[in-house]
């Protein structure tokens, strides 16, 4: 728990027997139940966690781990959809029970944003052709030592320190957390100001920046592994809205905007809905033109993508090459449908993404004339752009008009404690 306790004779990291037989395609760390019927697809035990290797021996359970150990590498079970493979300088994650370590449209969006020089470690999928459940990703390792070791409150690190040793803490070791915990209070509030003052990660609604989720790159700048997009379903909406202004028109449907909505976040369903949708518009047109171009083309950069394709690929065409491994009729069906989801969501997420970024002029298809298309993609026009009531109902709104301290990323203020 504390640097001063620390041992200083810890044997070399060794990566556990079960995660290098895991991937040479041996059992998964996540075990599957005995009670599964066989005919239903990569169904697992929530309750059976993988290994965790402490630098001495094999936990079950994170409580089980040396707290002075080596950062817990090896397995962990971390995370409500994936476990991670944590090694000295990479970490891989996989799903608990199968198909995509990350959905494409959350991977590409912050990838871009990471190339954009946000503070996010960028994961890349990989490829596992061993198993045809596991389409993991690989992410740079950050260091989280400082945080696991002072991140908690000074009253919660007394009392552990107490009940560990039987003693309370000495006052100059008092003070040295006090000083490392303001020291990572103050890196963590320039990480989130970072993501809250900018125009496009704040409309993207980037979050859960926390401990847990942050740590220290090799130059000594807190950074974030694993961010929450906020507006993952209001991308993937605003897409399939674009959608309906362009289907044929049938009877007088109202889902093609035959009336203006009013945007008000504490009104209607359909409201609401058009309220989501002019935070995504208006917070977009903050953003400047040559930013939102280059989000737009990394975004749908698909080389990034290349390993899930061929994985993809090797198990729908050939699916017998991964021998006992080999997923039944009814499972690659399954998985099919999945994979399938996942890329129709990123499609729609990209056409919104298209929408929202190209500028004005060279998207007035619909802007004039006197059809039904052109006066209801105006009603459209009309209520992205209206003054939203109620702003302060959503999760996360725009600073006020005329604020301006809108740091780039490029200037994350350099951290004064280098761990």
């Amino acid at each position: 728990m504390l640097e001063g306790l620390q041992s200083s004779n810890m044997k070399p990291y060794i990566p556990p027997q079960q995660f290098r037989d895991f991937r040479e395609g041996g059992p998964s760390p996540v075990q599957k139940s005995k009670d599964t019927p066989s005919l239903m697809p990569y169904k697992y035990d929530d309750n059976v966690r993988p290994l965790v290797w402490d630098g001495r021996k094999f936990a079950y359970s994170p409580k089980h781990v040396d707290p002075m150990g080596e950062e817990n590498q090896g397995f962990e079970g971390y995370g409500a959809n994936r476990f991670a493979l944590v090694g000295h300088d990479s970490v891989e994650k996989y799903p608990h029970g199968w198909g995509r370590a990350e959905n494409k449209k959350d991977l590409a969006i912050f990838n871009a944003l990471a190339s954009l020089g946000f503070p996010i470690v960028p994961e890349q999928p990989m490829a596992f052709d061993k198993s045809p459940r596991f389409f993991p990703t690989r992410q740079d390792k950050t260091s989280t030592h400082l945080i696991d070791n002072y991140g908690q409150h000074i009253s919660h690190a007394k009392e552990e320190f107490e009940h560990e040793h039987g003693k309370e803490m000495p006052k100059p070791l008092q003070s040295l957390y006090i000083r490392h915990n303001k020291n990572l209070g103050r890196d963590l509030d320039d990480l989130r100001r970072v993501f809250e003052r900018n125009p496009l990660t704040h409309t993207l609604d980037i979050g859960d920046i926390k401990y847990g989720n942050v740590g220290y790159d090799d130059k000594g700048n807190m950074v974030t592994f694993d961010p929450y997009l906020g507006s993952q379903a209001r991308l993937p909406e605003f897409g399939q809205m674009l959608d309906r202004m362009a289907a044929p028109i049938q009877g007088t449907s109202g889902t093609h905007y035959p009336n203006r909505d009013r945007p008000d976040y504490f009104g209607t369903v359909p409201e609401k809905r058009a309220a989501d949708q002019a935070f995504l518009y208006q917070g977009f047109q903050r953003v400047p033109q040559m930013q939102k171009d280059s989000f737009r083309q990394l975004y749908h950069d698909q080389e990034q993508f290349s390993p899930w394709q061929a994985a993809e690929q090797k198990l729908f065409s050939d699916p017998e090459a991964f021998g006992e491994h080999a997923p039944t009729k009814k499972q690659r069906e399954q998985m099919m449908g999945t994979i399938d989801r996942d890329d129709a969501a990123y499609k729609q997420t990209g056409r919104a993404i298209d929408f929202l970024t190209t500028p004005p002029e060279q998207k007035r298809l619909f802007e004039f004339g006197g059809s039904e298309h052109a006066q209801r993609y105006r009603n459209m026009l009309n209520s992205l752009q209206s003054e939203i009531r109620n702003p302060n109902k959503t999760p996360n709104w725009m600073p006020p008009e005329g604020k301006t301290d809108f740091p780039t990323p490029q200037e994350l203020p350099r951290n004064e404690y280098t761990p």
